[in-house]
């Protein structure tokens, strides 16, 4: 629940809000951790909670969360950054925070980045130590459940004409953030999930797999853009080939077919609920942004400006940046009278190339607090896959877990929502689940519990 619960919240609640729930999900989340993992066989729960404590305990990645915690908990505190007027000089400046030179950030918007690396730090480490084979499908196939349970649940809100959800449908390059990545990455998870169904023994669970990759894919195509959308599902379709090769290898023959049989049956399902729940109005614009090209008229334009204007501010402050949240009102003040002319009036609230974002309003510190977890996770996946020859390993999650990290990344080129929480935390969880899908060489009463 903690991996999608923005999902449910992200048109109704203000970022604040979100933070609160993810924090205090988080502290459910990390008591199950140590106090229910999973039991290998003839282990007694005694055991494997000794066994996961000292896993944690010995992994460098959980002490570098413990860092970025900190590390986000000063930008938290050390806020004010905001926007006054400098009677002196006469002129109006975006206002330092209360200590210049750590970490800050504007007024209410440091708490919800502290909050996702806390909730980012407990499901990489449930994922990484508190999970069997088993566990892990599990998990893959009830965040996708949840998360088209959310997508679902926000269209039909659409449908009755809900107002913020119905405001949470239009793709605005303004804000440069969505939604949709985190369906997608649900999406992929989901189909990874179907590929399991003949290995555990799953097939009355067809249909409701189906129906979580379906619900997810519909989520993905109304709350991404046209060029996310088409990414992400390229992706979930590379992934679907490559486990339907795995399925033929270590299956029967007619498991494939179970398999693709679940994966059509999810695309009729996300077709199904984009007719029954969806407005037409928003259908019909989402279908028109695919027939109009990846990007509106003068994205170019308008993404070199903002990075250049990142950069300026970013020069500024090389190390620690301006402050999370900061971009709206360095954009206002740095902006010239063509621009205005350009934007028509009203600023953009983002840069359409997150990680000159990342860099302005975090600095060279912001880009190394996302890049160390990845390297590490990445490590430890490159590793485990060397180390475990002649052992069998659920490979569909290991693509599932390549796809994650690959597509978030190469989508920060063009938007911020990596730094969704949403986003973050499913890239995270997918990408610690295929690492630990190859399992060092353990003696055969070590083996994880099926």
């Amino acid at each position: 629940m903690l991996s999608v619960a923005p999902l449910f919240l992200f048109p109704y609640c203000a970022p604040r809000t979100i933070a609160v729930v993810l924090l205090f999900l988080s502290l459910i989340a990390a008591f199950w951790i140590f106090l229910e993992p999973s039991r290998r066989s003839d282990e007694l729960l005694h055991g494997a909670r000794v066994r996961v404590f000292d896993s944690v305990r010995k992994d460098p990645l959980f002490w570098v969360f413990a860092v970025l915690a900190a590390y986000g908990a000063v930008r938290w505190l050390n806020d004010g950054v905001a926007t006054v007027f400098y009677p002196a000089e006469t002129v109006w400046r975006v206002r330092p925070p209360k200590v210049d030179g750590l970490p800050g950030s504007a007024n209410g918007a440091g708490i919800l980045p502290f909050a996702t690396v806390v909730a980012v730090a407990t499901v990489v480490t449930g994922c990484r130590h508190a999970l069997g084979k088993a566990a892990r499908i599990c998990f893959a196939a009830t965040a996708s459940l949840l998360a088209g349970v959310a997508a679902l649940s926000v269209l039909w809100a659409c449908r009755c004409g809900q107002p913020a959800a119905l405001a949470s449908l239009g793709i605005s390059w303004d804000s440069a953030s969505f939604a949709g990545a985190a369906f997608g990455l649900h999406f992929i998870g989901g189909i990874a999930a179907i590929a399991a169904l003949p290995e555990l023994k799953w097939t009355k669970s067809l249909l409701l797999f189906s129906f979580a990759a379906g619900a997810c894919g519909c989520g993905l195509f109304f709350f991404a853009p046209a060029l996310v959308s088409f990414s992400f599902s390229s992706a979930a379709l590379l992934v679907a080939l490559a486990s339907f090769v795995y399925v033929w290898m270590t299956q029967r023959p007619p498991d494939v077919l179970k398999c693709f049989a679940a994966v059509v049956l999810s695309v009729a399902i996300g077709v199904g609920i984009a007719l029954a729940a969806a407005p037409q109005p928003a259908i019909d614009a989402r279908l028109a942004d695919f027939a109009d090209g990846f990007f509106p008229e003068g994205f170019s334009a308008l993404r070199t400006r903002l990075s250049e204007i990142a950069a300026a501010i970013w020069r500024d402050r090389v190390w620690v940046g301006a402050g999370a949240g900061s971009m709206p009102l360095e954009i206002k003040y740095c902006a010239m009278p063509a621009d205005w002319a350009a934007w028509g009036g009203v600023a953009p609230k983002a840069v359409p190339n997150g990680w000159w974002q990342i860099l302005a309003e975090r600095g060279i510190i912001g880009i190394v607090a996302l890049a160390v977890p990845l390297a590490t996770m990445l490590a430890t996946l490159v590793v485990r896959i060397v180390r475990s020859r002649g052992v069998r390993a659920f490979l569909p999650l290991a693509f599932c877990g390549v796809a994650a990290a690959a597509l978030p990344a190469a989508e920060t080129f063009v938007d911020s929502s990596l730094l969704r929480p949403e986003t973050l935390t499913a890239a995270g969880a997918y990408l610690a689940l295929a690492a630990s899908s190859f399992p060092a060489a353990k003696r055969k009463n070590d083996e994880d519990e099926n």
